[in-house]
């Protein structure tokens, strides 16, 4: 009688995690902790955190959590250069298009790089623009380094298969 904790099936059931799937977990689980901390303190890390900045958190949090979890590498792999690129693009146009102005949230303190796309809801300042950067960063550089090894890996395979020829 076969059962799902056959010795001959346990290789099916252990998948390893490839680094960039183990960088969105992590992410995932800091960015839902974010989120729900952020919404009890909204000045917390010196971050403007507004309910969109909740809504954005969680959704990359769901997204990183989903993708690092999931057994197809790949997705994690997609999921870094897409939101490394997202989270890169929003600090560079807040210090872009920031200007000194104080905030419409929390206690409407003034900063130099205020850029507000939603007034009154979404207003990042300098803080949340390094934070963006080095999120970005992060997923950026996970995702890089994950396509670099996996082309060695390929490179590899062939050149043994041609040796083998």
């Amino acid at each position: 009688m076969s059962t799902i904790l056959h010795p001959r099936n346990t290789s099916s059931m252990i998948s390893r995690r490839t680094g960039m799937q183990r960088i969105c977990i992590l992410l995932g689980v800091f960015f839902v902790a974010l989120a729900l901390i952020g919404m009890s303190q909204p000045e917390f890390l010196r971050l403007s955190l507004s309910v969109a900045h909740h809504f954005i958190q969680l959704m990359t949090g769901s997204l990183c959590l989903w993708s690092g979890f999931s057994d197809e590498p790949k997705k994690s792999y997609l999921l870094g250069w897409s939101l490394g690129t997202f989270y890169a693009l929003m600090g560079l146009c807040g210090f872009v298009f920031g200007n000194l102005g104080f905030t419409g949230l929390g206690d409407g303190h003034s900063d130099p790089y205020l850029w507000r796309p939603i007034p009154n809801f979404f207003e990042p300042i300098s803080t949340d623009h390094i934070f963006h950067l080095i999120i970005g960063f992060i997923f950026l550089a996970g995702a890089f380094f994950w396509k670099l090894k996996v082309d060695s890996i390929a490179r590899s395979i062939v050149e043994i298969q041609r040796r083998d020829e």
